[in-house]
C-alpha cells in the first residue's frame, strides 16, 4: 500500500523499523511496539514474564537490524516536510503510536495516517496525535486486521526490497512535499 501511495504521489517511500511485541498467548494481540533502539509496553501484564519481553525485544530487534541492514535506505530525512504513515490496518494502535513518536524526534511539518481499516478505539487514540487520519473502515467490531482481508499474506523482505528498489534514481531526488 505504501509503495501504491508513494508512487501515485511521486515521493520517496521509507521503511520504518517498528515491529509489534506479542502476546505469547495470542501473537495477533499487541502488548507493546518495538524499534530498533527502544521498545514501549501499553500497560504492566502481570502474566507476561520480564523473560518473554526481553528475549522477544531482543529477537525483533535483531530482526530490524538485519531488515534495515538489508533495505540499503538512505537516512530519514522528514524534517519540516509532510510524512504519510502507511499500514494495512491499526488494531491496538501501538506500533502506530510508536511510529509516530519516532517520527516525531526528526520534526517533520505534519504526519497523516493512511490506512484501510482501523479500530474505532485506535483511531480515537491516535486521531489527536497527527495532523490528519485517513481510514476507510472503522467497523464497530474489530478483532484483528487480517479479518478485514480476502489475502492477507505476509509481506516478505523480498517484496519490500523490490517496492523500495523501484525508483531509486528518482527517490533520492524527490522532495517531499
Amino acid at each position: 500500500m505504501a509503495a501504491e501511495i508513494a508512487a501515485h504521489l511521486d515521493w520517496p517511500m521509507h521503511v520504518l523499523a517498528v515491529k509489534k511485541l506479542a502476546h505469547p498467548e495470542n501473537l495477533e494481540y499487541a502488548i507493546g511496539a518495538v524499534g530498533l533502539q527502544d521498545f514501549v509496553i501499553d500497560d504492566p501484564h502481570a502474566d507476561i514474564s520480564k523473560e518473554y519481553v526481553d528475549r522477544e525485544v531482543s529477537r525483533l530487534q535483531q530482526l530490524l537490524r538485519k531488515r534495515e541492514a538489508s533495505y540499503h535506505q538512505p537516512e530519514l530525512n522528514v524534517d519540516g516536510k509532510t510524512v504519510i504513515i502507511v499500514d494495512d490496518g491499526i488494531a491496538t494502535g501501538l506500533t502506530m503510536r510508536y511510529a509516530i513518536s519516532e517520527l516525531r524526534t526528526h520534526k517533520p511539518r505534519s504526519i497523516i495516517i493512511a490506512v484501510p481499516v482501523a479500530a474505532a478505539d485506535a483511531v480515537r487514540e491516535l486521531h489527536p496525535l497527527v495532523d490528519e487520519f485517513v481510514v476507510l473502515h472503522v467497523p464497530p467490531c474489530f478483532g484483528a486486521v487480517g479479518e478485514w482481508y480476502e489475502n492477507f499474506a505476509e509481506v516478505t523482505d523480498a517484496d519490500v526490497q523490490r517496492c523500495l528498489h523501484l525508483n531509486v534514481p528518482e527517490r533520492d531526488s524527490r522532495v517531499l512535499r
